[in-house]
């Protein structure tokens, strides 16, 4: 995904990500404090923007400060964990007859640390590919180098 949006994109994780694409077509985005990411996050919304990543706290973040977000949702329902009026929320195989909507820690998934669907890992990610992700990012010119 990060190479598909190489010069539209900024990778950002923890340190085994950035190493895995030192050197690679994506840029980093280096380790901030949470009001630096935050003002990332509000310069990529003014810009028309879109912030694309898993749903996690910054996730949160980047929508709340305005940011239009392309959100990915494992074992956690889009329907109602969604990343709002400006987001756009990809649910892993939708029909998972293990999900609990509203008691994500009671699921098999989260009690026993496996997918209960796929014995090489998360069936619910593995649905998620990097081309239904694509389809959902909008064309946005080429990020500037941050200074």
């Amino acid at each position: 995904l990060a190479t598909a949006l190489a010069g539209r994109a900024y990778v950002t994780g923890e340190a085994q990500v950035l190493d895995a694409w030192r050197g690679g077509p994506a840029r980093l985005l280096p380790p901030l404090s949470l009001r630096g990411l935050a003002a990332v996050f509000a310069a990529v919304g003014r810009r028309g923007g879109v912030v694309v990543g898993g749903d996690t706290g910054p996730m949160r973040m980047a929508a709340a400060v305005g940011a239009r977000t392309v959100g990915i949702f494992g074992p956690t329902v889009a329907a109602r964990y969604g990343l709002g009026p400006l987001g756009v929320d990809l649910q892993g195989l939708p029909d998972c007859p293990h999900r609990r909507p509203t008691s994500i820690t009671e699921q098999v998934c989260w009690w026993e640390a496996r997918c209960p669907l796929s014995s090489v890992g998360p069936a619910c990610m593995a649905d998620v590919t990097p081309g239904r992700v694509l389809d959902l990012v909008p064309v946005t010119p080429r990020v500037p180098a941050l200074r």
